[in-house]
């Protein structure tokens, strides 16, 4: 059984808080921090807000150790500074630290459209019978300016969201996802508010790239064809 999928389980909590303790005592050596680091009640206050989930916790420890330059002290008070509206809904948490990964984002709304693509993009090659959508391609169709490392400024935050390739490796992996519950997320403008993405504009971002891509005369068969067939020419 995944740890991050593991909800109403009867020792959820107790769990969590063993896996937030071990945790938390490992950064805590890693970065060299003191035995005073974390603040008081940190961890109960951690484990009420997670509802039994797994993810809740997992994403936060990802947060404090990938992809930001902030040390892991500071992205903690943050993070237990967030508000959410208290509710009988178990996912508000989840969401609400969501939305505040996302929002570390550079251009948050640009990143939730990369990552509405990349999901379609998936579902689009599964549907073909074809492997999902190699980053470097990803990258090669959405990227605005192909010069750029656009999708590191964008994704760059988001490595407890998302597994991004490192990119001697993004020509032969995937983009993929911790969990579907971002999905979910994203997909939900209940949920997930100013930052929901209408699937027509999703189609709209992907169709006219393609477009742009065929005007610019791009290798296209590198995004629709399997990979063992990439090395074609046009």
């Amino acid at each position: 059984m995944s740890l991050e999928g593991l909800v109403g389980h009867p020792y959820a909590d107790a769990d969590i808080t063993f896996f937030l303790e071990i945790q938390f005592s490992r950064i805590r050596r890693r970065y060299n921090l003191p035995p005073s680091w974390l603040p008081p009640d940190a961890i109960k206050t951690l484990v009420d807000r997670a509802s039994g989930q797994f993810i809740y916790a997992a994403t936060i420890i990802r947060f404090l150790e990938m992809g930001h330059r902030e040390p892991p002290k500071a992205l903690l008070e943050a993070i237990l500074r967030m508000e959410a509206t208290t509710s009988s809904n178990p996912l508000e948490q989840l969401d609400a630290l969501y939305s505040h990964i996302l929002n570390s984002s550079p251009d948050p709304p640009l990143s939730v459209r990369w990552i509405r693509s990349i999901t379609m993009f998936n579902q689009l090659h599964r549907a073909s019978g074809f492997v999902e959508s190699l980053a470097s391609n990803v990258n090669m169709l959405l990227q605005t300016d192909p010069e750029s490392n656009e999708a590191e400024h964008l994704l760059g935050n988001l490595h407890s969201l998302i597994r991004i390739p490192p990119p001697n490796d993004q020509a032969t992996t995937t983009y993929d996802f911790y969990h579907k519950s971002l999905l979910d997320f994203l997909e939900d403008p209940e949920r997930c508010g100013t930052l929901h993405v209408q699937d027509r504009e999703v189609i709209r971002i992907i169709w006219n790239r393609m477009n742009e891509a065929c005007a610019s005369k791009l290798v296209l068969d590198l995004v629709f064809l399997p990979s063992s067939q990439n090395n074609l020419t046009l």
